[in-house]
């Protein structure tokens, strides 16, 4: 079965005595809206709006990943394993997860700032066991989505490599810049992503 990801975002805004964390996302109509047609997503069917996501919207297993170490890929080593949801979450985040909770696990968040110290934004150095079958995928020294151990196993042959950044990831810091830029916060721990997953 697949898994997907469900991100929001939230900026934390108002006095410097009482802030607060808001979403801040952008909300389109949502064209599933009461529709009971098998492409109805059912969570989401009953919402008329739906957020736009800031990463590309399709599985990215290595992201999720880098993020919570969901759906583990290549022996990455994930920026923070889950943290729950913030129990300071803004009060739309509450609502869209409630609506899902049956399914939804792995909840956890992440500023900004976290997502920037992360490895994940550069090239990354690899010495690993890697299928002897994956070593064309090695051009350059540089290699990317190369599953990879820690061990030596049969069929397995040692390799070095850099790793390029996740395209995704790197999208999703773009988005997160550009609504901070918009949103005028000046600091990076002042707006995150609410996320979690299901299955």
């Amino acid at each position: 079965m697949g898994c997907d990801i469900h991100v929001y975002v939230e900026a934390r805004i108002g006095s410097t005595q009482y802030p607060t964390w808001q979403n801040i996302d952008y909300w389109g109509v949502n064209q599933s809206f009461g529709s009971d047609g098998v492409d109805a997503v059912i969570h989401e069917k009953q919402f008329r709006f739906r957020v736009c996501s800031i990463n590309s919207g399709y599985r990215d297993y290595e992201l999720f990943t880098i993020l919570a170490g969901v759906r583990e890929t290549g022996g990455i080593t994930p920026i923070a394993f889950p943290k729950g949801l913030p129990p300071d979450a803004s009060a739309i985040v509450k609502i869209m997860e409630s609506n899902l909770s049956e399914d939804a696990h792995s909840h956890s968040f992440l500023t900004l700032r976290e997502l920037k110290e992360s490895i994940y934004t550069r090239e990354t150095p690899i010495r690993a066991w890697i299928h002897k079958e994956d070593k064309k995928d090695i051009v350059g020294g540089k290699g990317q989505f190369i599953h990879y151990k820690d061990y030596q196993d049969d069929d397995y042959v040692y390799a070095e490599w850099s790793d390029e950044p996740n395209q995704n990831f790197l999208f999703m810091l773009e988005n997160l810049e550009r609504m901070k830029n918009t949103h005028k916060i000046n600091d990076d721990n002042d707006i995150r992503i609410v996320f979690w997953f299901d299955t």
